[in-house]
């Protein structure tokens, strides 16, 4: 059968696709390839990130604040966001001693190794001496949060009170109609009312004012301390779910090391650039036991991950397109962060690792594999809601930027009224000097001249003042735009990579269970 025109067409490119998508043959293609260069990146990345983040620490510390609940508090936060970045550097550098790596190995690398176990020793110690001081410092906050809502709250009700004494001082009935009117009151029920229930009225009126201001003070504290616990709670969570982290990796790297290591290598080259003799440095090395720490660091990091989703997504503020687009932003930030668990979580199946993989560990992976679809539903479904919010913003800005610009250009007018008024040469020319008109000019300009060139600078602000508010507009617009663009591509790579997960793990196929049967 023949080709139909469009298949002729099309061929060149399907060739082109099937050679480069093509699956190669590992034994003859990479017969001639050091595949150790390109997984010796990996330890090159841990080193960079631990390094990089580590370098971090006295920037967050310093200067200390100490006694300053908040400071603390803030300060333990950044101090656990760095630790899991320094987990993860950890996690590509224990990828150094894997079977195709060993022979890459630098006597440096290994004496790391005691450095870096009591390293995170001291960091978990730290972690979980920190937990006490979290709560307390938390119970100090909340205190102040209450107390600062108290005050504001107290504030607004003694303004009230002020004007609720002063108003029932008040007699005249004209004045009690004046003052009704700048209490918002129906003007029907003003004329309606006698002058005896209009007070009534107006008193009744500071009583709701004063009910309404204690409503959404209690509102406001409840929400305050609400968002500030949750916080609080995943900084406890995360404190403790470092610390056992850390003693892990010290066990871990205790055994490694501790482990009958043969001749380390032949120091023929500077002691700190001389690699290990993979021949007999690692026979009878309990190597699985560093690379056992990438999918602990897995877990953590996926764990946590989880746990920040939720802190993410309450309280739900829906309806609230400004809370939903930063929510949705965060989320994608922590999917990313959640990946890179994942990805560390699957090093547990590599052939170093069989020994130790235990059945709990395999049977998890059927939950994360619905857990990335449910997740890629989530970004898919999620897309049309951040265009429909960045248009929704994107009104909200022109509103308010036009808003702004009709609240300036009102109180030009008025200026610009009341100098039409003025007729003294001295008040012209203090007026001129207001509205930014050069001194040679006002110098230069008759009495005659300058009312004219007065409102003709009025014309130049107010075009200035559009002008201004344009500018403003299209750059918030675009902004806005730019990132509705960034979140949308990167929901819908992540839910093309959570597909990927879901479908690769639906073919794991079926666990010969005949070893733990008894």
């Amino acid at each position: 059968m023949k080709k139909g025109f469009l298949q002729k067409l099309l061929s060149p490119f399907d060739d082109l696709s099937s050679f480069y998508l093509g699956r190669l043959n590992g034994d003859e293609a990479f017969r001639n390839i050091r595949i150790s260069n390109i997984i010796g990146i990996m330890p090159v990345i841990g080193y960079g990130l631990f390094f990089v983040y580590l370098s971090e620490f006295p920037n967050i510390l310093f200067p200390l604040q100490l006694s300053n609940p908040a400071w603390e508090l803030k300060t333990i936060g950044a101090l656990m966001n760095q630790s899991w970045a320094l987990l993860t550097g950890m996690g590509f550098i224990c990828s150094r001693y894997f079977a195709e790596n060993q022979k890459d190995t630098l006597l440096i690398e290994f004496l790391l190794l005691k450095f870096l176990r009591w390293f995170f020793l001291s960091l978990a110690i730290f972690y979980l001496f920190l937990v006490p001081p979290v709560v307390t410092n938390s119970f100090k906050i909340s205190d102040q949060i209450t107390e600062k809502v108290t005050q504001q709250q107290n504030a607004k009700i003694t303004e009230i009170d002020q004007i609720q004494n002063q108003s029932s001082k008040i007699t005249n009935p004209s004045q009690l109609r004046a003052l009704a009117q700048s209490l918002n009151i129906n003007k029907d029920d003003i004329a309606r009312l006698s002058d005896e229930r209009l007070s009534a009225t107006i008193q009744q009126l500071f009583s709701n004012a004063k009910s309404r201001i204690e409503k959404e003070s209690a509102i406001a504290r409840r929400n305050q301390l609400q968002k500030f616990w949750q916080n609080s709670i995943r900084i406890i969570f995360s404190q403790i779910l470092l610390a056992f982290t850390f003693i892990f990796i010290f066990i871990f790297i205790f055994i490694f090391i501790g482990s009958r290591f043969g001749r380390l290598g032949t120091l023929n080259k500077t002691f700190f650039s001389s690699r290990l003799n993979p021949e007999t440095a690692f026979r009878g090395v309990l190597t699985h036991e560093i690379i056992a720490i990438m999918p602990v660091i897995g877990y953590a990091i996926f764990l946590t991950s989880v746990t920040d989703f939720l802190h993410l997504l309450f309280p739900l503020q829906l309806f609230n397109p400004d809370w939903e687009l930063q929510t949705i932003g965060s989320l994608i930030s922590q999917s990313c962060i959640l990946l890179i668990g994942m990805g560390l979580i699957c090093s547990r199946y590599f052939t170093e690792n069989h020994e130790d993989t235990r059945l709990i560990e395999f049977t998890l992976l059927k939950f994360i594999r619905w857990f990335f679809l449910i997740l890629a539903i989530l970004y898919l479904f999620l897309s049309p809601l951040v265009v429909m919010n960045s248009f929704r913003v994107s009104t909200q800005i022109t509103e308010q930027v036009a808003q702004k610009q009709n609240i300036k250009t009102t109180q030009i007018d008025q200026i610009q009224n009341q100098g039409r008024k003025i007729t003294n040469p001295a008040q012209l020319r203090a007026l001129a000097q207001s509205i930014n008109m050069k001194k040679d000019e006002i110098t230069r300009l008759s009495d005659e001249q300058l009312p004219a060139s007065i409102q003709q600078q009025f014309s130049t602000v107010k075009s200035q003042i559009k002008k201004e508010a344009a500018i403003a507009r299209r750059n918030q617009l675009q902004k806005l735009w730019q990132n509705c663009v960034r979140m949308i591509l990167a929901q819908l790579l992540l839910a093309f990579t959570s597909i990927l997960i879901w479908s690769k793990f639906g073919r794991l196929g079926k666990l010969d269970m005949t070893p733990y049967k008894i």
